[in-house]
């Protein structure tokens, strides 16, 4: 580059120097201090080096402006290559990303199926549980009703009991009246006081339907 503008720098000193001898059809050469009128041959030459030069100029500058284009189709297509790679690797993110959306929708979607499976499991416990209290409650309800009912019947049956047992002790102690009159007279009166018990007492106990009842007695609820 640096040759290349020593060159045109050359060239426009020539031309400087070409265009009054042009005007007076010679040029001027300087020698040791002293100028001197060119000979044809050296204006000829001057003039071939100047041509020279302008086409060494006119190589150059094409040889710069081919480098200058290849240097920017250079560039161009790194561009392009390097927005192709970005769109790729964008394009690769989006996907990731979308895949990693339809992962994470696909994850909610079978939590959210798990919850709603954990949901009715949860219920239906629930409902046979209530259903099993609610029998629990009717059978313990029907065995307060038995237990009640049989509680009454054994009262029912011993009072029954009970006055049958009057009955038969008024039964049994009817008898022994007529034997009154045969009580001593006053003096034995004390000893009538110390008498234990009435005489047909003992005959209730000594029953023989009597020892059986307390078999239907039975232990409480």
């Amino acid at each position: 580059m640096k040759l290349l503008q020593k060159t045109m720098w050359a060239v426009a000193a020539c031309g400087a120097l070409l265009l009054p001898a042009a005007a007076q059809s010679r040029c001027t050469m300087i020698e040791n201090g002293v100028s001197r009128a060119c000979t044809p041959a050296e204006e000829k030459r001057l003039r071939d080096e100047g041509e020279a030069a302008r086409r060494s100029g006119e190589a150059a500058r094409e040889q710069a402006r081919e480098a200058r284009d290849r240097a920017r189709e250079e560039a161009r297509a790194e561009r392009d290559r390097a927005k192709g790679e970005a769109d790729r690797i964008r394009e690769e993110a989006r996907r990731d990303r979308e895949e990693a959306r339809a992962g994470h929708e696909k994850v909610r979607e079978e939590a959210q199926r798990e919850r709603d499976e954990a949901r009715v499991e949860r219920d239906k416990a629930r409902e046979e549980a209530r259903r099993e209290r609610e029998e629990a409650r009717e059978e313990a309800r029907r065995e307060r009703e038995k237990a009640r009912e049989e509680r009454q019947r054994e009262r029912e049956a011993a009072r029954r009991d009970d006055d049958d047992e009057d009955h038969d002790d008024e039964d049994v102690a009817a008898p022994a009246k007529p034997a009154a009159p045969a009580a001593p007279s006053k003096a034995a009166t004390p000893a009538t006081a110390a008498t234990p018990a009435k005489p047909s007492a003992p005959a209730k106990s000594a029953a023989p339907a009597k020892p059986a009842k307390p078999a239907k007695t039975r232990e409480p609820l």
